[in-house]
C-alpha cells in the first residue's frame, strides 16, 4: 500500500474524526513509523488502522471506506492536481485511470495499483466501471467516484452492480 493513503487517512481523521488520536491509532496497531507519500507499506498497517476507527467511533466499515474514499479524491486533487487538470471531466479521468496509476507508480518497485475497465455507452451519459485488486477496496473505490464526480462539479447516480470478492463493477449514469 502506498504511504499517500496513509497521509490522505490521517487528513481525513484530522477533519471528521478529531478526537481520534493517530499516534493512539498506530500505537494501537505496533505501528513505530513515519509514513511517506512514495514508499510502499504492508497492507495490514492501512486494515488495522481503520478497524480501530470504526471500533473507536462505531462505525459501519462500509461507511468509513466509502467516506475515506471521497475524501481521499480531494487529498489527491490537491496534491496531484495535474491527473486532474489534464482531463476536461470525469468521464475522461476515470477512461485514464489506469494510465495515471501506471504513471503514478512508475518509479515505486513491486507497486500493485488497482486495475480498472471501463467502457463508455455510445450516447456518453453511461459508465461501466470495473475495479479488480485483491485489496478489496470497494467501498473505498465507490467513494473515490463520488469525490471525483464532486471535484469535477459533475452528477451521476453511481449503482453497484456486481461485487465478487477482488472484483466489482459500478454503473454511472450521469445527469
Amino acid at each position: 500500500m502506498k504511504g499517500v493513503l496513509f497521509l490522505h487517512l490521517r487528513a481525513f481523521l484530522e477533519q471528521e474524526h478529531p478526537r481520534v488520536r493517530w499516534e493512539d491509532l498506530l500505537c494501537e496497531c505496533g505501528i513505530v513509523q513515519l509514513f511517506s507519500g512514495g514508499w510502499d507499506y504492508p497492507d495490514r498497517m492501512l486494515f488495522c488502522i481503520a478497524n480501530a476507527v470504526c471500533r473507536e467511533e462505531r462505525l459501519a466499515q462500509e461507511d468509513f471506506w466509502y467516506r475515506f474514499g471521497k475524501h481521499s479524491m480531494l487529498e489527491f486533487r490537491k496534491n496531484y492536481h495535474w491527473y486532474f487538470d489534464q482531463n476536461p471531466d470525469a468521464r475522461a479521468l476515470l477512461l485514464s485511470i489506469n494510465a495515471v496509476h501506471a504513471d503514478a507508480v512508475k518509479h515505486i518497485k513491486g507497486a500493485k495499483p488497482p486495475r480498472f475497465e471501463a467502457r463508455l455507452s455510445e450516447d456518453q451519459q453511461e459508465l461501466m466501471l470495473t475495479y479488480r485488486s485483491e485489496r478489496e477496496m470497494v467501498d473505498y473505490v465507490r467513494g473515490a467516484i463520488e469525490g471525483i464526480l464532486g471535484i469535477y462539479g459533475e452528477s451521476a447516480d453511481v449503482r453497484l452492480v456486481r461485487r465478487d470478492g477482488a472484483e466489482a463493477t459500478f454503473v454511472l449514469r450521469f445527469r
